[in-house]
C-alpha cells in the first residue's frame, strides 16, 4: 500500500473511533429522560376544517410502566378546550382523548395537545389547521371542496354521498312506503320532502319556505315571532334564529340555558356561572381545568384539597397537585405554564420545557461526506394523478430508491377523474431524497380505488378496508427506473398496470438533480442510525445555519419538537410503542416554529418500527341497553344515530339512518354500526381504553339527544376475557365482549 494512501485512511479511522468514544462517553453520563409521547390523530396537519363545523380532535398520549400518563389536554390558538386526567391512581397508558372543537373564525389555527406524567413531565404534539368558510350547499356538514355529492345531502362517512339503502332510492332515510317525495332527499319530519327552513313543513307546500314557521299559518312564522320558537320578537335577543325560552330565544344546543354564542362548551350542559361549563364536583371550577374533578377543591389549587405540601414554584399551587411544580403557572392551566410559556433562556422562542435537548454529537456530521458514502440530492415532484373511472376514495402506496413505502392519500377529488395530491406532499408535490451517486433511482407507485356503497367488486379482490358495504378496486402499478446526472430534469408520464379489469391510474412526475425549483429553503434528507444500543437521526441540509432558526422534527404527521440550525443528528430517547411505527421526517424553518415565517418542504420520510406486542385484545361492540327513551324531544323518534367509539388509540366515527325502537331497550350496535370489532396491540402495562358517544340528529327546532356518552379506562391487570357492562351518564350502558389473546 502506498503511504499517501495509509494517511487517509487514518485519519478516517482515527474520525471513527473519536465517534465511538463520544457516543460512548455520552451514553454513560447522561440517562434518557421519559417525557410522554404525544400523537395527534385527526385531523391531520394542514388540513381544511369547515368555519361552524363541528370537528374531531383525537389523540393519544403514552407514557412508560413507571411514568404513565397523568392528565392530557387540547389547546387551541393558546386557550384550553379540553382536558382529561386519569381515573386511576397510578396513571393511564396509552391514554387517549377525544374533543369536539368548532372553528369559528377562518383562518389558520393551531392545535396542541399536551401530556403530562406521574413526575410532571410534559410533552406535546401541535398541526395546524386551515378553518375556511363553509361552501357546504346541501347542508350536510361535508363542504364543498371535499364533497363527492355536494348538491345532495349525504353522509360525512361517506365523502358526502348518500348511502343507498334498500327500498330507499333517493338515499334520505324515508323509506319508499312512506316517502312523500320518494326520488328527491329530504327530511324525516317533512316526510322525506326538502324541508328548507327545517319547521317540518315541506317547501312544496310552505308558504313562508324560507322562514321556519307552524302548521297552523302554514308554514309561516306567527306574528311578532318571525323564528318561530315560541319567544315574542319583542323579548327575542336572537329573533332570526330559533332558540329556546330560557336562553331568550337564541340556540342553546346543550340545553343549559346559556346560549351558544355565549358558551364555552356549547356541546355539554353545564352552568351559567361558568359560561354553559359542567362542574360534576360543584367546587366551582369547570371540569376541564379541575385537576381533581370529582372532588371538590378551591379554584387557588386547580380544584384539588390542599394538602400542604408545598410550593416549590411559588404559584400557588401545592406541589402535590401542580402538574409543573418546578415551573410557575397559574391555577388555571393546573399550575404548568401554557404551551408557549415558561423559560426561554436561548430567546430563540421556545420554552426550555419545549425544546430538544441537545448533545455532544448534534453538530458532527455523521454521515462523513466524502468518506463513507458518496450522495446526490434528488426531488421527485408529481404533477398531476388521473383514474380510469369515478371513485369515493383513493389512496396509493409510493417507493422511492428502496427505502419503506409511503402511504399518501386518500385524496380529495378535483373532479373529471382528476385527484389533489397537495395536501400530502406539501407546496411543492415534492419529497426530496439523497441518492448514491452512480446508481438508477428507482420509483414504483401502487394505487387503489374504493367506491361505497356497492356490494360488487368485480376483479377487485372484495371488501375495502373501509369496512360496510365497499367496493375495493386494484388500479395497478407501475415501476420505473431513473438515472441520476449531476444536474438533469426528466419528466414522464406513466400508465399503471395489472389492476382490477379495466381500472388504472396516470401520473406525471419528474425526477431532478440536485432539484426541481430552487425555493427558498429546501428540504432535508434524513436517514436513521441503529446501533451500540442508540437510535439516531441523521441528515443532510443543502442551506447555511445562519439561514434558519432551526430544524423542525415530525413524528407521524404531528410537530413534535425543534433543534438547533446546528444541529446535523438527533438522538432519540423514546422507542416505538410495541406494535406502533414512527413515521419521521425534518423540515428546516426560519421564525417562530409553531408560526414559521417560511418552513421548507418536507424531508423523505423514514419509519421506525416497533416490536411485536406481548399480547392482543380484540373488543366486540355487542348491545346497547337503554334506559326509557319515549322522553325523547322528538315524540319517541329516536334517530337518525350518529357518533363515534374509541377503543385504545382508534376512533371510528359513524352517521346511519337507523332509528331506534322506543318500544325496546337492547338495540344491536351492528344494525347502525358495521364495524363492530376493535383490535388493539397491548403492551404487558397498558391500558384499555374503551369509550363512545352515541347522539340522534333531529331536525328542525330539537335538539340533538345524547344516547350515551361514557368512557372507562381498564387497568393493564384487569384486562382480560370475557363480557364487560360500562354504564354511562343517563342510565344507558354498553355491553362490549373482549377477547385477550398472547401474541406467537
Amino acid at each position: 500500500m502506498k503511504r499517501g494512501c495509509l494517511i487517509p485512511l487514518i485519519a478516517l479511522l482515527a474520525i471513527l473511533l473519536c465517534i465511538v468514544v463520544a457516543i460512548t462517553g455520552y451514553v454513560l453520563i447522561t440517562a434518557p429522560t421519559s417525557t410522554p409521547l404525544v400523537a395527534i390523530n385527526s385531523p391531520r396537519n394542514s388540513e381544511r376544517v369547515g368555519v361552524g363545523q363541528e370537528t374531531i380532535i383525537h389523540a393519544t398520549a403514552r407514557g412508560d410502566a413507571q411514568k404513565k400518563i397523568k392528565r392530557v389536554e387540547v389547546w387551541v390558538d393558546g386557550a384550553l378546550q379540553d382536558a382529561q386526567s386519569s381515573s386511576l391512581p397510578g396513571g393511564t397508558s396509552p391514554f387517549p382523548i377525544v374533543a369536539n372543537w368548532r372553528p369559528t373564525t377562518s383562518g389558520a389555527h393551531t392545535l396542541i395537545v399536551r401530556a403530562f406524567n406521574q413526575d410532571g413531565k410534559h410533552g406535546q404534539a401541535s398541526i395546524n389547521v386551515q378553518a375556511v368558510q363553509s361552501g357546504d350547499r346541501d347542508n350536510d356538514s361535508v363542504l364543498d371542496a371535499l364533497d363527492g355529492c355536494p348538491d345532495q345531502p349525504g353522509l360525512t362517512t361517506n365523502n358526502g354521498c348518500p348511502m343507498p339503502t334498500t327500498g330507499d332510492r333517493d338515499g334520505d332515510g324515508v323509506s319508499d312506503s312512506a316517502d312523500v317525495c320518494p326520488d328527491q332527499p329530504g327530511t324525516t319530519l317533512a316526510g322525506g320532502c326538502l324541508d328548507d327552513d327545517g319547521d317540518g313543513i315541506r317547501d312544496g307546500v310552505d308558504a313562508c319556505p324560507r322562514e321556519p314557521g307552524t302548521a297552523e299559518r302554514n308554514g309561516c312564522p306567527a306574528p311578532g315571532d318571525a323564528d318561530s320558537d315560541g319567544v315574542a320578537d319583542a323579548s327575542d335577543a336572537c329573533p332570526r334564529d330559533p332558540g329556546r325560552t330560557e336562553a331568550g330565544g337564541c340556540p342553546d344546543h346543550d340545553a343549559d340555558g346559556v346560549r351558544d354564542s355565549d358558551d364555552a362548551c356549547p356541546d355539554e350542559a353545564g352552568t351559567a356561572g361558568l359560561r354553559g361549563c359542567p362542574d360534576r364536583d360543584g367546587d366551582g371550577v369547570r371540569d376541564t381545568i379541575d385537576l381533581c374533578p370529582d372532588v371538590p377543591g378551591p379554584a387557588s389549587n386547580s380544584g384539588c384539597p390542599p394538602t400542604g405540601s408545598g410550593d416549590s414554584d411559588g404559584d400557588g399551587v401545592d406541589n402535590s397537585t401542580d402538574l409543573s411544580p418546578t415551573e410557575s403557572g397559574s391555577a388555571d392551566s393546573g399550575g404548568a405554564p401554557p404551551p408557549g410559556g415558561g423559560t426561554d433562556a436561548d430567546r430563540d422562542g421556545i420554552p426550555e420545557s419545549e425544546e430538544a435537548r441537545e448533545d455532544p454529537l448534534s453538530g458532527l456530521d455523521l454521515l462523513i461526506p466524502g468518506y463513507l458514502f458518496q450522495f446526490v440530492p434528488v426531488e421527485l415532484q408529481a404533477l398531476e394523478f388521473q383514474v380510469s373511472h369515478n371513485y369515493t376514495q383513493v389512496y396509493c402506496y409510493a417507493t422511492v430508491a428502496g427505502q419503506a413505502a409511503e402511504r399518501i392519500g386518500p385524496f380529495s377529488s378535483l373532479g373529471a377523474q382528476r385527484w389533489d395530491i397537495a395536501a400530502f406532499l406539501g407546496p411543492l408535490h415534492s419529497r426530496t431524497f439523497m441518492a448514491p451517486q452512480g446508481q438508477p433511482l428507482q420509483v414504483r407507485l401502487e394505487c387503489s380505488g374504493i367506491v361505497a356503497g356497492s356490494r360488487e367488486s368485480p376483479g377487485g379482490g372484495g371488501i375495502g378496508e373501509g369496512g360496510g358495504s365497499e367496493a375495493y378496486f386494484d388500479l395497478g402499478s407501475f415501476s420505473r427506473s431513473h438515472t441520476l446526472a449531476s444536474s438533469a430534469i426528466d419528466e414522464v408520464t406513466v400508465d399503471s398496470s395489472g389492476g382490477s379489469a379495466g381500472h388504472s391510474f396516470r401520473v406525471k412526475y419528474r425526477v431532478c438533480t440536485p432539484g426541481c425549483k430552487t425555493p427558498v429553503l429546501r428540504a432535508p434528507s434524513i436517514t436513521l442510525l441503529h446501533g451500540g444500543g442508540q437510535n439516531r437521526l441523521a441528515w443532510a441540509w443543502a442551506g447555511h445555519s445562519y439561514d434558519i432558526n432551526g430544524f423542525k422534527l415530525y413524528m407521524n404527521g404531528n410537530y413534535m419538537f425543534a433543534v438547533s440550525p446546528r444541529s446535523t443528528n438527533y438522538l432519540f430517547r423514546d422507542v416505538p410503542p410495541c406494535g406502533r411505527n414512527f413515521e419521521i421526517q425534518l423540515s428546516a424553518y426560519r421564525g417562530n416554529p409553531h408560526r414559521p415565517d417560511i418552513e421548507s418542504p418536507l424531508s423523505n420520510i423514514v419509519t421506525w418500527e416497533g416490536a411485536r406486542c406481548p399480547r392482543m385484545a380484540m373488543v366486540s361492540l355487542v348491545r346497547l341497553e337503554t334506559g326509557n327513551l319515549r322522553d325523547n324531544d322528538d315524540l319517541g323518534d329516536v334517530g337518525p344515530l350518529f357518533g363515534s367509539f374509541q377503543v385504545g388509540d382508534v376512533s371510528r366515527s359513524f352517521e346511519s339512518h337507523y332509528r331506534l325502537d322506543v318500544g325496546s331497550r337492547n338495540h344491536n350496535i351492528a344494525a347502525f354500526f358495521p364495524r363492530t370489532d376493535f383490535t388493539v396491540d397491548l403492551g404487558p402495562d397498558d391500558s384499555l381504553y374503551i369509550g363512545a358517544t352515541i347522539k340522534d340528529r333531529d331536525p328542525g327546532l330539537n335538539p340533538n339527544d345524547t344516547i350515551f356518552d361514557w368512557e372507562e379506562i381498564i387497568a393493564p391487570a384487569d384486562v382480560r376475557a370475557g363480557e364487560r357492562r360500562i354504564t354511562g351518564r343517563g342510565g344507558s350502558t354498553l355491553v362490549v365482549q373482549i377477547t385477550v389473546t398472547n401474541s406467537r
